[in-house]
């Protein structure tokens, strides 16, 4: 995975959260951590 991939997928979950008006560099980066299992999930079948 490069950082352009990892970028589209963080955008991916911050705006299907609805996380853009609280965005922060921060706050987009622990994103994967919460979301891990699913985004795990969705991306192994």
């Amino acid at each position: 995975m490069n950082l352009e991939h990892l970028t589209e997928r963080l955008h991916r979950i911050r705006d299907t959260n609805h996380w853009k008006p609280f965005h922060s560099p921060k706050n987009l980066a622990m994103a994967p951590v919460s979301k891990w299992p699913s985004w795990w999930k969705s991306s192994n079948g």
